[in-house]
């Protein structure tokens, strides 16, 4: 069926790919050679109209443009293999071209090639249906549906499968939520536990991002605009796509838009955000920040922020940072364009870029949240018709040449919208609206082929978001509780912890398996009980915690008061021994003192006693031959006499005391300088 063919393509694109980084076109090339020597003989006339509806049947390449089978033909006839010969005349489908010989081993190759293909196609649909099977018995899908559900899979997040999405979505069977809950969870379980399996899985999700974008920027670009890069491109960036820049989704989320982010910035292109989207995540954030479990009204799930929990606090700082965080990646607020007049019309230069209002029209009737949600109506539709005005009405078949893109990760959005521009599905345009996907096969085959884990990040990314709960799940889930509260088989808080926990919804989840005709009242009240049990084991887990971190405080403690006390004993025994030295210094140098003052005085003093004596002596006999000399000895004399007596026996007197003085004032000197100089080399 198309969709094994499909699935069996892709493998193919991505094993060729492996081997040799290069352009689509040259992808293409062993498919169209395989028609070729398929439908014609040696030296017939090639009809393009023959290979282009071959290709479709055999390899599910739908509707590819002439424009690029003619370029593919051309470097095949400019190729030494002698496969094609170009003619010199040109028909109504463009340049002629003579089939001129098989290349056997071409063929060879590729049969080998088809073959592992088709062997590795079926091993993981074998594996996913037994996953199924043991995981969903209930849901009783075969193979073949199972092939169409993963078509869907891969449609659902953004890969334009090259197939018609009603004739896709009409073959699968009723609830593809639930077999895309148990695909995600098998991918999941393969990352973990199987690699050769989880490998197999991610070629056909890389085939299936090459395939997405087969056609797109196939027109090469002259030398000089190649050279520049996507420095003069403009990218516009939407709301969602920007929540998992900013990492307030899941860190898988947040991986993939990194990568796309790398590729952007690293090629020089200038990334914008409209000013009515930025307003948005800040409006996103206040829902967010305001989310009361009590009410059912639905608002965005910011997983990071949940897991981290976030105050409203917190959540204001990040309203107020925002355009800061932004900044850092990069990323600026596009300045709001006007694109009406007073009345609400089009300026008259405009309206022969964008029919404004039949576009909003058309997005309202096709797209049913529009409906509910009237202003991002209009905001998209601003955002679309900017980058139209933007590139002045033009089409461009490059993407280094395209002066603006909007990128989205809403992709009705972007099948809707091009579909009313007029720009085919299957097309080598750059599109002035294209989704993630598209824009990072373009730019990963053409500037970031080194970068292998790419289509492993998108393919996890797909994985969890098949198994986040569906908008139907929720919508079902708020029903019953809102029914249960108001019956008082639940409590209002009930009600509101079951709304509002994060883990209650992926136990509801879980529980329906992404179905949500599954869920009903005993349903909800068993993931009521398991919130319960959840909270009781999560307090049960930090009482424990807590218990364990006193445990250890008072170890601690009780290690520290040893410590302490060992401290206080050996401090208390360094005090004695401290005290002990300075006692012994003390002694020691008022003994060294004493001795050498007691010296020094008994020096001292006797030269003083031997200076008076000798003094005396001289005095006394001056005046005793003076007083006896004289031949009249009268009363004055002997007066003059005595006195002189007198004042050398007083001289004396003090003679006696001087000892004492000199040496207590050594002493002190002495012991000073001795002490001091002991308990220094004490401490040294």
């Amino acid at each position: 069926m198309k969709m094994n063919r499909l699935l069996i393509s892709s493998s193919m694109i991505a094993a060729m790919c492996e081997k040799s980084a290069t352009d689509n076109l040259k992808l293409l090339e062993p498919f169209v050679i395989v028609c070729l020597s398929d439908l014609f003989v040696p030296g017939e006339q090639i009809k393009k109209e023959k290979v282009i509806s071959l290709l479709e049947q055999r390899f599910a390449f739908q509707e590819m443009p002439t424009a690029v089978l003619d370029k593919i033909l051309s470097r095949i006839s400019q190729k030494g293999d002698k496969i094609v010969r170009s003619l010199k005349i040109s028909g109504e489908d463009g340049r002629q071209f003579i089939f001129v010989e098989k290349p056997e081993n071409l063929l060879t190759q590729f049969k080998v090639q088809e073959t592992q293909a088709t062997h590795d196609t079926d091993e993981v649909l074998h594996k996913i249906s037994d996953w199924v099977k043991k995981e969903a018995p209930s849901l009783k899908v075969t193979e073949d549906e199972l092939r169409c559900c993963l078509g869907t899979f891969f449609e659902d997040h953004g890969f334009d499968v090259l197939y018609e999405v009603d004739e896709l979505r009409n073959s699968t069977i009723g609830n593809t939520d639930a077999i895309h809950y148990q695909i995600g969870r098998f991918i999941l379980d393969c990352q973990e536990n199987d690699s050769s399996i989880f490998d197999k899985i991610a070629h056909l999700a890389e085939g299936m991002m090459i395939a997405s974008a087969i056609y797109i920027d196939t027109a090469l670009p002259s030398r000089h605009v190649a050279k520049r890069r996507l420095s003069e491109v403009n990218v516009y960036l939407d709301t969602t796509f920007l929540l998992y820049a900013l990492n307030y989704k899941t860190p898988f989320q947040k991986a993939s838009a990194d990568a796309l982010l790398n590729l952007l910035r690293s090629n020089g292109a200038h990334l914008y955000v409209f000013q009515q989207h930025f307003y948005e995540i800040e409006d996103i954030l206040k829902s967010f920040r305001d989310r009361d479990g009590y009410s059912t009204k639905n608002y965005q799930h910011l997983e990071r922020l949940e897991e981290e929990e976030y105050t409203s606090i917190e959540i204001d700082l990040e309203i107020k940072k925002l355009e800061s965080s932004l900044k850092t990646l990069d990323i600026l607020v596009a300045h709001k364009t006007s694109y009406t007049d007073g009345n609400g019309k089009l300026f008259s230069e405009k309206t022969s870029y964008i029919d404004y209002n039949g576009l909003k029209s058309h997005l309202a009737n096709k797209i049913p949240q529009y409906g509910k949600r009237p202003t991002m109506l209009i905001n998209d539709t601003e955002a679309i018709s900017s980058v139209i005005i933007e590139r002045c009405g033009l089409r461009y078949d490059n993407i280094e040449s395209c002066p603006a893109i909007f990128v989205t990760t809403n992709y009705a959005l972007v099948r809707e919208s091009n579909q009313f521009l007029r720009y085919p599905v299957y097309s080598m345009l750059i599109n002035p609206i294209m989704s993630d996907i598209d824009i990072t096969t373009i730019l990963w085959l053409k500037y970031g082929m080194k970068s292998t884990n790419i289509p492993s990040l998108k393919l996890i990314e797909y994985a969890r978001s098949a198994m986040a709960p569906s908008a139907s799940v929720m919508e079902t889930f708020y029903g019953i509780t809102k029914r249960l509260a108001a019956s008082g088989e639940l409590t209002e808080d009930e009600a509101a912890d079951l709304r509002y926990s994060a883990y209650a919804r992926a136990e509801i989840t879980a529980y329906c398996g992404g179905n949500a005709a599954v869920l009903d009242d005993t349903s909800v009240l068993v993931v009521r009980d398991r919130l319960k049990r959840k909270y009781t084991a999560d307090v049960t887990a930090q009482l424990q915690e807590a218990l364990a971190k006193t445990t250890a405080t008072e170890d601690m403690a009780k290690q520290a008061n040893k410590r302490a006390t060992s401290s206080e004993s050996k401090l208390s025994d360094a005090t004695k021994t401290i005290r002990a030295n300075i006692r012994k210094i003390y002694r020691s140098a008022e003994d060294d003192a004493k001795k050498f003052a007691s010296k020094c005085a008994c020096i001292i003093k006797r030269i003083i006693i031997a200076a008076i004596a000798i003094l005396t002596a001289v005095t006394t006999g001056a005046v005793a031959k003076i007083t006896f000399s004289t031949e009249d000895i009268n009363l004055v004399y002997i007066i003059s006499a005595l006195t002189t007596v007198a004042s050398i026996i007083i001289m004396w007197i003090p003679a006696f005391s001087l000892s004492s003085k000199i040496y207590n004032t050594i002493y002190r000197k002495c012991f000073d300088k001795r002490y001091a100089k002991n308990i220094s080399g004490q401490v040294e």
